[in-house]
């Protein structure tokens, strides 16, 4: 299973020139295989970034959830408590953001690796990230 972080979610869907060559890589091979999985809580941290206008689209937050749902065949992985508490246990130099902290624990959880480019989720040594 390969777990996408939320940016990679969107560039995947709106600026795919933004994503690495093995990230591209990877979500092929795992569209193909369909693995791919996102984190609920990445619809949450979208739908705020709409909300905020850090992501500038003419569609409505519905329709641009459901736009980024239908770039690939994405299993999305609810939050479970060992999920909840493996986030809650993860050591401060991650990050506070509570997104992050979930979709690292559910990449835990599942045993899965990680396509971020965010280096203090890379840094981390308690999942196999790509970028």
């Amino acid at each position: 299973m390969i777990i996408i972080d939320t940016h990679i979610l969107i560039w995947d869907a709106f600026e795919p020139q933004k994503l690495s060559k093995a990230a591209l890589s990877t979500l092929n091979i795992a569209e193909k295989n369909r693995t791919l999985a996102i984190c609920d809580i990445s619809l949450w941290e979208i739908a705020l970034l709409l909300n905020r206008k850090r992501i500038e689209t003419p569609l409505t937050h519905t329709e641009c959830l459901a736009t980024l749902l239908q770039v690939r065949p994405y299993q999305i992985l609810p939050i479970n408590p060992d999920i909840a508490v493996t986030a809650v246990n993860l050591p401060a130099n991650i990050n506070k953001d509570p997104a992050d902290r979930m979709i690292v624990a559910t990449a835990m959880f599942h045993k899965a690796q990680l396509i971020t480019a965010d280096e203090n989720l890379q840094k981390h040594g308690g999942v196999d990230t790509i970028w």
